[in-house]
């Protein structure tokens, strides 16, 4: 124990002899100090205070996590819009509107045609009537 306390009380007491040379200015650093030259010329400007606000621009493109793309299985014109843009909307909800006319006048004439292959005066051999 006292070899152990006397080596602890050596290396302090060496630890402070080299921590106050260590601070003592050398001869070197005196001659250093003594040839320097002119000090040297800085630019300087006058302070300004005003009020900066923070924020920055940044030039960039979004785009949604999710798309749909919307393909009608008919074409037509459309005559009514059911949605508002950017508003929710759930699968099989109405969103178009397609104008049934074209539809209806063709459906018209495969009947009147039907009609006509019926006609028992008129009917071929083949007939889908048959």
């Amino acid at each position: 124990m006292v070899i152990k306390r006397n080596l602890a009380m050596a290396l302090s007491a060496s630890l402070l002899v080299f921590a106050c040379l260590a601070m003592v200015p050398s001869r070197h650093s005196r001659s250093v100090a003594a040839g320097s030259t002119a000090p040297v010329d800085v630019d300087v400007a006058a302070v300004v205070s005003t009020t900066v606000t923070d924020y920055q621009d940044y030039s960039g493109r979004t785009e949604a996590i999710d798309r749909v793309e919307i393909r009608p299985l008919a074409s037509g014109t459309i005559v009514g819009v059911h949605f508002a843009d950017g508003a929710l909307v759930k699968r099989g909800e109405l969103l178009f509107t397609i104008d049934p006319r074209p539809f209806v006048a063709e459906v018209d004439r495969a009947s009147a045609e039907l009609a006509a292959a019926c006609d028992p005066p008129r009917r071929p051999p083949m007939s889908p009537c048959n």
